[in-house]
């Protein structure tokens, strides 16, 4: 029997690690496509289920020759291009992915491959409304709303991924996730209940002036990679476009209670009102009071949802294996 293949690019970056992981736990090979090889320790226990192949998603011939040597069934699209002056000048990082999502589309027209990309919340802009956010709506859907480069980049890659179902015929999904935490990253664009708790692992203090009231969903990096799975190998679908999130909205205050539980003597303090803002960085978090609905991931994939705190638990006992837990430190939004 022919062994299953799937060619994952960003394969070493968070989301992509996690992805390739559930793929190999599933009996799949999985082609782990990047610009630079890394040390991963949640992979070291599935070595020889992986393979590394170095290279650009914008490069049309080293990528169609990577699916043709592996014989992959198709390409789980995680990668995001950026540059030095990525959040100063967003156009040329705008255009390489828009580029190499059109490249990778059309590999998997000509190789009959399945394609599945990587969106985001981004995609739903600036919603300082509470109505729901569902996987029809685009942004901006009414006046006032605010889209960002990187959301409408994100809104592009999407239409390509459903025209080239609809016009062309390849079998190709899009998946909008949300807020990923959970072990393995260590990435200084962290969220509140990642930051706190590691925080309260290496017996720091956090106190913040602000944004307690502020609510986003926090979206279990586990469960994101087993609904991209499922995106991937569930037939038939009804539609092209999932909300691969936690669907539930977690106050910074609320997060905080919750790593006090799992961390006794944890000190954090926040006080009250919105942060417009991440705390990862002063320009990644658009105020979403909605709630990112699951309901088609739910009744067409069979989707599941891991509570955050059963999700910081198991990231928290992965952060006790590391030699050194290191903190990401704290960006001021812009006053």
């Amino acid at each position: 029997m022919k062994r299953r293949s799937v060619l994952v690019t960003g394969g070493m970056g968070f989301v992509g690690v996690h992805t390739a992981l559930k793929f190999m736990e599933e009996g799949y090979e999985v082609i782990l496509y990047d610009i630079v090889e890394r040390e991963i320790d949640i992979l070291e226990e599935r070595k020889g289920q992986w393979a590394f192949v170095p290279g650009d998603v914008r490069d049309w011939w080293k990528v169609l020759e990577t699916v043709k040597k592996y014989e992959v069934e198709g390409i789980v699209h995680t990668t995001l291009i950026q540059n030095p002056d990525y959040w100063s000048r967003f156009y040329k990082v705008t255009n390489a992915n828009f580029d190499a999502c059109h490249t990778l589309l059309e590999i998997c027209c000509l190789e009959k491959l399945k394609f599945v990309f990587i969106s985001s919340n981004v995609a739903y802009g600036y919603r300082p409304d509470s109505s729901p956010m569902i996987e029809s709506d685009f942004a901006p859907r009414f006046s006032g709303a605010i889209l960002d480069e990187y959301g409408a980049m994100k809104q592009m890659c999407e239409a390509l991924t459903t025209m080239y179902h609809y016009v062309h015929g390849v079998d190709s999904v899009s998946c909008r996730i949300s807020w990923v935490y959970g072990p393995g990253t260590r990435s200084h664009l962290v969220w509140y209940p990642q930051w706190f708790l590691a925080n309260a692992l290496v017996g720091n203090p956090v106190k913040l002036e602000k944004g307690g009231e502020h609510k986003t969903d926090y979206s279990y990096v586990k469960d994101v990679a087993h609904g991209v799975y499922l995106a991937f190998t569930v037939r038939p679908l009804k539609h092209r476009l999932y909300n691969i999130n936690s669907s539930e909205k977690v106050s910074a205050r609320d997060a905080a209670e919750i790593v006090k539980k799992i961390v006794p003597g944890a000190e954090i303090e926040i006080g009250p009102g919105q942060m417009e803002k991440g705390i990862g960085n002063p320009g990644l978090h658009p105020l979403q009071m909605g709630t990112m609905l699951i309901t088609q991931a739910e009744e067409d994939l069979g989707y599941t949802t891991t509570p955050l705190e059963q999700g910081l638990r198991e990231t928290a006992e992965w952060y006790r294996k590391l030699p050194e837990i290191i903190v990401a430190p704290l960006i001021e939004p812009p006053k």
